[in-house]
């Protein structure tokens, strides 16, 4: 006799299991929960094969249905569509569905919630950041503010059950906009946690290099002003003793012509194994953001392998639960710190909340008339 699973259908902002990237990681870890909580995790694939004639005519049926907002034309139309089609494709499989777990709060996924409310499922909204924000757009007049776009975003917000933040500063921007957010931080999936705990045991076993790590990709703007500006402030230290800069990433070999200074490397894009090798060695990872959504998820991975974090305020966002980050608010506080010998941080445990949210979706394991008598 097989044992019965109900399902959760998962529309995700990353369906791949494989670690990659801190996106692909949160996903990761939001399907790790619903396993927990006992459920089979139906992910909806990201693509279709249907054709352009069936995913026109299905978003056009949204279009008039939903009242979706208005998008940029024909492309609009095909991606609404082909949402709605993989959705009801999820809904004639079969399963024992009892809840939908909203990731993909992109534009593109608006109508899950509103084909989840027609099927009769409860939705559970966690967004990995406020979309309409996270563009690293700043705000200089009234016209650079995506009123549009977030108005559009709260409304679809506001059809979910349940909505859970990745980031703290984002419930009370929700919460300015009617929507009582709870709070979900980021914890390493399990393939994560096993690899960055091998990285913790190498630290163990040897002495670090006495360097410090800098990570990102230049491609992303608001993270290479982030780098830029932490290596002007480091430029400034002249003492002959000062560690060396690791810097690593991708397009990062391109900005050895804009800091020829001798402490600095870089690196570009490298290798697994190249990154555990500088992370086993690293006294620190140096993190600076000039404006971000979300949370950084890499600040976890790096305490869970055995990392301390030098970060400013807005690069610490939402850590307040964790040991191992140390803040600095100006260049005088980030040489001090540099100068500083950081203890080893504890390995993060499992947050309270991540617990709590695993009891909750366990309720939705009994039927819905159970659950609502």
């Amino acid at each position: 006799m097989t044992d019965h699973r109900p399902a959760v259908l998962c529309d995700l902002i990353y369906s791949n299991t494989e670690p990659g990237h801190g996106g692909r990681h949160r996903s990761l870890q939001l399907r790790e929960i619903v396993e927990e909580a006992g459920f089979e995790a139906m992910v909806m694939p990201v693509t279709l094969a249907v054709s352009n004639v069936a995913c026109y005519a299905a978003g056009l049926k949204a279009l008039l249905r939903y009242r979706m907002p208005p998008g940029s034309g024909w492309r609009w139309l095909r991606r609404w569509g082909r949402n709605s089609l993989r959705f009801r494709n999820a809904l004639k499989t079969g399963k024992d569905l009892r809840l939908l777990l909203w990731e993909n709060t992109r534009p593109v996924g608006y109508l899950s919630p509103l084909l989840a409310r027609e099927a009769g499922l409860p939705v559970y909204a966690a967004p990995q950041n406020i979309e309409a924000l996270a563009r690293g757009r700043i705000i200089r007049r009234p016209s650079d503010y995506p009123l549009a776009e977030v108005c559009a975003e709260m409304a679809a917000l506001r059809l979910a059950d349940h909505v859970d933040a990745i980031c703290q500063t984002e419930q009370w921007f929700m919460a300015h906009h009617g929507i009582v957010a709870g709070f979900l931080p980021y914890h390493p999936p399990r393939p994560v946690r096993e690899q960055m705990l091998k990285v913790r045991q190498q630290r163990i076993e040897k002495p670090d290099s006495g360097r410090f790590l800098i990570m990102g990709t230049t491609t992303n703007p608001p993270t290479r002003q982030g780098m830029v500006a932490l290596l002007k402030m480091l430029s400034q230290d002249q003492a002959a003793d000062s560690p060396a800069v690791d810097v690593i990433g991708t397009g990062t070999d391109t900005m050895r012509s804009e800091f020829s200074h001798p402490r600095f490397h870089f690196h570009g894009r490298v290798s697994a194994e190249k990154l555990d090798e500088l992370l086993a060695g690293a006294s620190a990872t140096l993190i600076h953001q000039p404006l971000a959504t979300g949370a950084l998820t890499r600040v976890a991975e790096l305490l869970m392998a055995g990392v301390p974090v030098i970060a400013n305020p807005v690069a610490a966002r939402s850590t307040g639960h964790h040991t191992g980050v140390h803040v600095f608010e100006d260049e005088a506080g980030l040489l001090a710190l540099g100068r500083s010998s950081l203890p080893m941080p504890p390995i993060p445990s499992v947050p309270e909340k991540v617990v709590s949210i695993v009891s909750r979706l366990r309720s939705y394991r009994e039927p819905a008339e159970t659950r609502n008598q």
